[in-house]
């Protein structure tokens, strides 16, 4: 009798003694999952200071005609992809200002007076600042005259920890056709919504834009890819955007 009694307090020990470890195992695997959750969406250590360029240029007649203006980030921080970061900005900047010098000179040369001023202006926007990913949206507005001007993006999407543009494939793991075939299929979806919005063969210039000339930007909620105004659909529909996760 004592023999079974005792027996049977060693099998009741062991079910504590594998409960108490389950039981810590369990706290500790979900505590070691929230850490990690909370490394993997860390906010990148970056300063952040604008940098602006506005000119007037004037007619013959010393009357203003074109309002130029440009604001790009300048980063300082720890990361090794900053100084590169950086290049790239200003690298646009000037690319950009070499791209003003015909309407420059047009305006420069100008006798008649009247009418709208011209002008292109680029602000930016930081949509994503995680995970090492510093994704910044330039959006410009040209106005040469007539109804309306002409929106236009840049997206820049760097990897902070070399400076280079981040690599899709590595980052979500997956092939360039996996990629786009979710890029594909949210347009369609989009684009099936109400197909009396876009151009009839909208869908179709979605498949035929290979990976390469994609062009999108991060955010909290995804990645934003996009085409602009007039390539899917009227002018009045402006950028035609569609979301995936990663």
């Amino acid at each position: 009798m004592y023999e079974k009694r005792k027996h049977l307090l060693k099998i009741v020990a062991i079910y504590i003694l594998a409960a108490l470890v389950i039981t810590f195992l369990l706290i500790y695997y979900s505590e070691d999952q929230r850490v990690k959750a909370n490394n993997d969406n860390k906010e990148n250590q970056v300063t952040v200071k604008p940098e602006t360029f506005k000119q007037e240029y004037r007619n013959s007649k010393g009357e203003v005609r074109l309002i130029l203006s440009y604001q790009y980030p300048n980063l300082s921080g720890e990361y090794k992809g900053i100084d590169k970061a950086n290049c790239r900005y200003t690298t646009l900047f000037s690319n950009w200002l070499k791209e003003q010098d015909e309407i420059i000179d047009s305006v420069s040369e100008e006798e008649n007076t009247g009418g709208s001023k011209y002008g292109n202006e680029v602000s930016y926007t930081i949509t994503f600042n995680r995970n090492n990913i510093f994704s910044v949206l330039f959006e410009g507005y040209l106005f040469t005259g007539g109804a309306h001007g002409m929106p236009y993006r840049t997206p820049t999407n760097i990897d902070l920890r070399g400076g280079d543009e981040v690599d899709l494939t590595k980052l979500m793991n997956k092939s360039k056709e996996q990629i786009k075939k979710q890029v594909n299929d949210a347009f369609k979806k989009k684009i099936d919504q109400d197909k009396s919005l876009y151009w009839d063969n909208a869908y179709t210039i979605v498949e035929q834009t290979k990976f390469e000339d994609l062009r999108y930007y991060f955010t909290e909620n995804g990645i934003v890819f996009y085409f602009d105004p007039y390539v899917l659909a009227p002018y009045a529909a402006g950028f035609v955007e569609a979301t995936i996760s990663y």
